[in-house]
């Protein structure tokens, strides 16, 4: 959410904008059709810009990520966009730069996001397990949940240079499926 705005990736309604002023009646005011089913969506502000520009990051499936300028929410429009080659699902920040992009639900795109119209794949982490569940990126830790593997870390201080950490073994065949950290 940004103010009184809720930004919803709607599956194939692609961007979805909810006025939420009045919570008891939130109204839809905007839908930006998008070529993929959108699964996830983060917003921010767009790095090394005035305050009042947002862009939306959505993940949209099969085709890719999806940059949406959201500084009007009545008026969403694409951006820019990068095909993934493989499903985009969620999307994790490490600051307003850089993101990461689950794809297929076995690899992890880094993204350069320093020019939004043009969304550039940095790195990638990979050989992760078929079934995993969530990722969360919390300071310069990437921690990657991958079912009956454990838990994958990674140091992603520099997204150009990520380093893959000591993995955390899951006792007794216990799947890992979520990982949270509090702030």
């Amino acid at each position: 959410m940004v103010g009184d705005y809720a930004f919803v990736a709607a599956g194939a309604n692609g961007l979805v904008v909810v006025n939420t002023s009045d919570p008891k009646l939130p109204e839809i005011i905007a839908r930006l059709d998008t070529d993929g089913v959108s699964t996830a969506v983060q917003v921010a502000q767009k790095p090394g810009s005035d305050p009042e520009q947002w862009l939306a990051y959505l993940s949209d499936g099969p085709a890719g990520l999806v940059v949406v300028d959201v500084s009007d929410p009545k008026s969403p429009f694409k951006i820019g966009a990068l095909g993934l080659g493989g499903p985009a699902g969620r999307i994790l920040f490490t600051d307003r730069e850089y993101l990461f992009v689950v794809v297929d639900q076995r690899e992890v795109a880094v993204i350069s996001v320093a020019d939004a119209r043009n969304p550039t794949q940095v790195d990638r982490i990979t050989g992760l397990p078929a079934a995993y569940g969530t990722a969360v990126v919390a300071g310069s830790i990437a921690y990657i949940a991958a079912g009956p593997a454990g838990a994958f870390l990674y140091d992603v201080s520099y997204p150009l240079e990520i380093q893959k950490l000591p993995y955390v073994e899951q006792p007794d065949n216990q799947w890992i499926e979520n990982v949270a950290i509090a702030v």
